[in-house]
């Protein structure tokens, strides 16, 4: 929380191990410390891009989601070659915030746009990555964005512990309980009356 503004991201770097790692560590870092003199989040992603272009010696990437909440509901996202962002409404439509540029640490000089929005009381915002939407059935068809889209959607009961459950309940039935090819992570925000 900075400034009265919870501040979530997700970022899912390539490749894995220590490498990755401290990729992922110095996106955390680079968030802490750029959200305080910034409330521009295209700026802040701009930047940390800056950062790792050419940080690595084997160039990996990072793709990466922040929100931003004001205690008013005033939601700003950005997007950097991430899944999208969803935003659950009361009536259980689904908004969707894509990806406003490319991953982190491609090229030196990346610009990102700015997404505004707004939540209210009892709405939800999921952030997640590929782990989930990649895990596969036994036919070798992937879960995808369309479906972690249509259990957020069918949520009888819409609190963030309930979607997460939901979501990781229909990925193990799809998976037939199946081990994920990929970590996963799944970040969900819920505006509380």
């Amino acid at each position: 929380i900075r400034d009265e503004a919870l501040i979530a991201t997700v970022t899912d770097v390539s490749g894995k191990g220590v490498g990755a790692g401290m990729i992922a560590s110095g996106v955390h870092a680079g968030v802490r410390l750029m959200v305080t003199g910034s409330r521009d989040l295209s700026e802040v992603a701009g930047r940390i891009n800056s950062y790792l272009a050419g940080a690595t010696a084997d160039n990996r990437f990072a793709t990466f989601a922040m929100v931003s909440i004001d205690p008013d509901g005033r939601l700003r996202a950005v997007n950097a070659g991430h899944l999208p962002v969803l935003i659950r409404r009361r009536d259980g439509t689904i908004e969707e915030i894509n990806s406003s540029g490319l991953p982190l640490g491609i090229l030196a000089v990346a610009n990102y746009s700015e997404s505004v929005a707004s939540i209210e009381p009892g709405e939800l915002v999921a952030l997640f990555t590929d782990g989930l939407t990649e895990a596969e059935d036994s036919n070798e068809e992937e879960f995808g964005v369309e479906r972690v889209a249509e259990v957020t959607a069918k949520l009888e009961e819409p609190t963030a512990e309930k979607l997460c459950g939901a979501i990781l309940e229909a990925v193990g039935a799809f998976t037939g309980g199946g081990a994920l090819h990929d970590d996963a992570t799944l970040l969900v925000v819920e505006r509380l009356e």
